[in-house]
Parts: structure tokens; sequence; C-alpha cells
């Protein structure tokens, strides 16, 4: 398409509503002049008169043709270049999805998956880090690294064409095929790449296109719970066993009974105050717990939907905004 062509184009777009609008306000003024000179219903019989008239419409309809034409090759430009953005765009997907087909057949995911969940219970997150960039899981985490550019090259492509992308359909089609473990898995990796300026337009694109809608936040926070209550404590399962007494007034004199008070804040949306968190600026700047990490990096725009994720800023607004205090999410957003 030749420049002038395009040039034309950019100025319709600007300005054909107003230049039709006074095209036909035109030829209204044509008839108008015509009938009020010659007499509403008394038409001519000079044949210059018609002649003269005939150039009036044949200008302006010319003009309307013209417009039309180029409204015509702007709507199969914007046709054309949508079509070019979806060759793309699932050229990529495939790609996508052949990585993820490599990272399934090697076991990598669940391996990694179950290898984490059990560190972020006991592990500082700058441990775990070390571990899988140097330890025995590094073979098999350079590969998901791999797989974790090839999604950045989708989701910056995306927000490049963001104008395609009404409503996150078509991120929301890439998203549906990562499930729930992989989810975990990239979020973890932009955790512990916090630090790390390459990663932030990567946090903005899980936040802008609501990537983490679909996050297991009660396995994060029951992984985060059982970590706490991990040293000769009673374990997750001990408490939720007992809720139905609390709710009926159990008595607060039993061994549970600071869990108890846990889960009655939790079912209350209050706040859930740990013991010992008058310690938490230490604990916080260890990096310990992944599940506060996670609410503190990641925006509310990029849960949007998720029914948990509401109660759970609640529950944990005090660990989450001083988290947030602690490593100036603000400008790393």
């Amino acid at each position: 398409m030749s420049d002038n062509c395009e040039k034309s184009i950019e100025f319709f777009k600007k300005y054909g509503v107003l230049i039709l609008l006074f095209l036909i306000f035109l030829l209204a003024l044509v008839f108008y002049y015509y009938y009020v000179s010659l007499g509403w219903w008394n038409f001519s019989e000079l044949s210059s008169d018609w002649a003269n008239f005939g150039s009036y419409s044949a200008g302006i309809f010319t003009g309307i043709t013209f417009l039309g034409v180029l409204y015509q090759i702007y709507l199969t430009a914007k046709y054309q270049a949508k079509q070019d953005f979806e060759r793309v765009f699932f050229m990529l997907l495939e790609q996508h999805n052949a990585q993820i087909n490599h990272l399934d057949n090697k076991n990598i995911i669940n391996d990694l998956y179950k290898y984490l969940t059990e560190e972020v219970k006991y592990s500082r997150l700058d441990d775990i880090k070390v571990n899988l960039n140097f330890g025995e899981k590094s073979s098999k985490y350079s590969d998901l690294n791999a797989y974790f550019l090839v999604l950045y090259r989708i989701l910056k492509f995306l927000s490049n064409n963001v104008k395609y992308n009404c409503n996150n359909q078509y991120s929301s089609i890439l998203r549906s095929f990562i499930s729930r473990k992989l989810l975990f898995l990239l979020s973890f990796h932009l955790c512990i790449n916090l630090d790390d300026k390459q990663y932030k337009s990567y946090r903005e694109y899980i936040n802008s296109f609501s990537f983490l809608e679909h996050m297991d936040l009660l396995a994060v926070e029951a992984d985060f719970i059982n970590g706490y209550l991990a040293q000769g404590k009673p374990s997750l399962e001990d408490i939720y066993e007992n809720i139905a007494r609390v709710v009926n007034g159990y008595s607060k004199t039993k061994n549970f009974s600071r869990q108890f008070e846990g889960i009655l804040n939790k079912r209350k949306n209050r706040e859930f105050m740990i013991e010992g968190y008058e310690k938490a600026e230490f604990i916080l700047s260890k990096r310990k717990y992944f599940f506060i990490y996670l609410l503190s990096v990641f925006s509310e725009k990029a849960f949007k939907g998720n029914p948990y994720y509401r109660d759970m800023m609640i529950t944990y607004q005090s660990y989450i905004s001083k988290m947030k205090k602690d490593l100036n999410i603000q400008e790393l957003k």
C-alpha cells in the first residue's frame, strides 16, 4: 500500500465522520438552493439548468464515492492487520504448547512443583533460589526457564497489540493451557527474581492480563501454615478437623485455642495474627514465606476473579503491608 494511500486512510480515520456530515449538509444545501430559486415544484425546462445541477450533484457524489472507497480500504487493512495478529499469535501459541509438552514428557513440572511445595514450608526463598540454580534441580529448572522465555515473548506480543486483546480474549486462551502447578512455578520464579530489573515487565504482564486468576491460593496458604506449625505443633489437618467445634463454641482453653482463634478470624475476615508477630520484621527480611511474598509482589489485578484473594488480603494484611514496605513494592511494579 502506497504512502499516499496510507495517509488518506489515516486522514479518513480522523476526520471521516466530519467530512461525511459536511457533504450531506452540502448536498442538502444544493437541493435547497435549487428548489428555492426555481420554486419547490417548478422544475426547469432549460437543459443548461439541469447541466449545472448535474455538475453540482456529480461533484458531491464523486466525493462521497471517494470516501466510501477509502473506508473500504480502511476496513480491508484493519481486517488484514487482525488476521496477521491472529496468525502470529497462534504460531506462538503452538510453540508455547510444544514447550509444555516437552516439560511434561520429562516430568519437570510435577517434579519441581513437588520439590518447591515442600521447600517453601521450611526454607528461605533465597536458599531455594540457590538450590534451583546450582543444585540437583538446576537442569530441570533450566528447561523451565526456557519455557518462561517463550511465555514472555507471547505476553509481550499481546501487550504490544493490546487493541486486539479485548477483554483479555487472547491472553485468556493462552492462560487456559497453563496448569495450576505451572502457575505456581511461574509466580515462584518471578518472586525469587524480584531484584532482577529484567523481570519487571514480566510481572507487569502478569498483572495486566490477570494471569493468576486461577492460582491455587488455598494450597499455597496451606503450605504456609503447615510450615509455621511444623515444629511439633498441630498440623493444618488437625486444625481444620476441629473447625466445627470452634463454630459451635468449642472451649478456647483446649490445646488448639491459638490456632482456632486464627481460623475464626479468617472466617470473619479479620486479620490473622500469628504468634510471634512482633518478630515479623526479622522473618520477612529473610523472605521465608512464599505465600506472603506472592500476595505482596503481584497486584490485585493479577488475581482478578480469584475467589479467595480478597479474603486472604484482609486476613494477612499486616504481613503483606510490612512485606511491601520492606521490599519497596510500589517502585517494583
